[in-house]
């Protein structure tokens, strides 16, 4: 066992990668497998600990998230504290803080140090890859389940559901996953992101077909992600450069120009072939989906420009305005308390259960996190990625407590801990250098 720092002639362990990008899969869908009973997540960590042994390394103390973790105990204290106090004895969000900085954040370091064994030459491009593949993954469950009424009673066999959503009969669909929504969809979204991320970063115009094929199912998911996705695609092409580099590269090479054009062909003879690559059940689903999916647009004709959602959101928008309630909360995370409705809302969650002291020290935390890591690493393209994060992050925050909760909070986490792993590792492979 022993420390190192990697060469300019690092190497990437194939067999590694595939490890790490199967162990993530398992990590961020951690779904129970019905047939056994084996929650997979237990796969993942025997995955991550096989790979650390494989090429087991040793980092300093000061390479750990220490101090991120010590304040979200300090939070998860005083949310206890709270609870007690106000006699609503609703530990769920002070737990959720404690599994957050023990976890969460633990396995995010463990995935870093994965990550700097491989000794490529940037390791944070090896992290988002094994997320992009997953989310890829992903995205190829969710088309199945959306063509195949037979692929989604199999899933429904194997792989158990939570949530209120009846996946068999509903239009949604969920994946390998044990709930959609929201919460998935916003994954994929951030996955969209990640793969135009490695395509300003590797110039290879393959991962906008990547980022298209994550982006095109989430329809059926959430309308959040679809969104979101689809403003990540626009903010890419909003750049001539990146247009005339994608025109370039896709059509211009003899390779690249046939594979478009089969895609585009694909698409096409599907589409207009529609009944007969879809069965009945499936083609009610689509239109199901597409109502919903355009409910605002289609509501705006007629100059209403709003949806069930959105109206039940911003009823449950309602900061307290009692001063004690205001500054401490009243200790209930999914419930409402002391005359005030349970909410969806991740910052409301936040405040109900610590009032507006704990919803600015946790998302201070949290966002001063992530933008930390991204200054402190040496690429103007992965801090511009991060602050995309944030930002969509913080905005999406407002709906549900995406940020530490659920699929993408996983990938938060990891991103935050295994930051300090990848961020050490540049340090001393700079110094390293004569």
């Amino acid at each position: 066992m022993k420390s190192f720092v990697a060469s300019e002639n690092g190497y990437s362990d194939p067999l590694l990668f595939g490890g790490l990008t199967a162990g993530l899969f398992f990590y961020l869908f951690p779904v129970l497998f019905i047939p056994v009973g084996l929650p997979l997540a237990l796969v993942a960590y025997t995955i991550f600990g096989l790979l650390w042994a494989r090429r087991p390394i040793v980092v300093p103390l000061n390479a750990a998230p220490f101090g991120i973790a010590a304040c979200l105990f300090l939070i998860a204290t005083y949310a206890g504290l709270v609870t007690t106090l106000r006699g609503t004895n609703d530990l769920t969000f002070a737990t959720q803080m404690a599994k957050v900085a023990i976890l969460y954040l633990g396995s995010g370091f463990l995935i870093g140090i994965i990550c700097v064994s491989l000794r490529a030459p940037s390791a944070f491009d090896i992290l988002i890859r094994a997320f992009v593949i997953c989310c890829l993954i992903q995205a190829g469950f969710i088309a199945m389940s959306i063509a195949s009424v037979q692929f989604r009673i199999t899933m429904d066999s194997l792989v158990l559901a939570t949530g209120n959503t009846d996946y068999l009969i509903s239009f949604r669909v969920r994946g390998f996953s044990a709930s959609g929504g929201a919460a998935l969809g916003l994954n994929q979204a951030i996955g969209v992101l990640s793969a135009l991320y490695l395509l300003t970063n590797t110039k290879n115009s393959n991962y906008f077909y990547v980022a298209l094929a994550i982006w095109i199912p989430t329809f059926f998911v959430a309308r959040t992600g679809f969104f979101v996705g689809a403003a990540f695609l626009l903010l890419y092409l909003l750049s001539f450069k990146r247009i005339l580099f994608f025109v370039k590269t896709a059509f211009f090479r003899p390779t690249r120009l046939i594979g478009t054009a089969l895609i585009v062909a694909t698409m096409a003879v599907v589409l207009l072939n529609f009944d007969d690559f879809f069965d009945a059940e499936a083609k009610e689903r689509v239109e199901l989906a597409v109502r919903w999916g355009l409910e605002l647009f289609l509501n705006s004709q007629s100059g209403n420009a709003e949806t069930e959602t959105t109206n039940a959101l911003l009823e449950m928008l309602v900061i307290p305005n009692e001063p004690s309630f205001f500054l401490f909360g009243f200790g209930v995370f999914d419930s409402g308390a002391f005359g005030y409705e349970r909410t969806d809302s991740g910052y409301l969650k936040t405040w109900y259960s610590s009032g507006i002291i704990g919803v600015l020290a946790l998302y201070f935390v949290l966002f001063s996190a992530l933008l930390r890591t991204a200054w402190r690493y040496n690429s103007p393209n992965f801090k511009i990625y991060i602050t995309l994060v944030v930002i969509t992050m913080a905005a999406a925050e407002i709906k549900e407590p995406f940020l530490y909760q659920n699929y993408l909070g996983r990938y938060m986490f990891i991103l935050i801990g295994a930051g300090k792993v990848i961020n050490w590792y540049e340090r001393r492979r700079r110094n390293s250098k004569p």
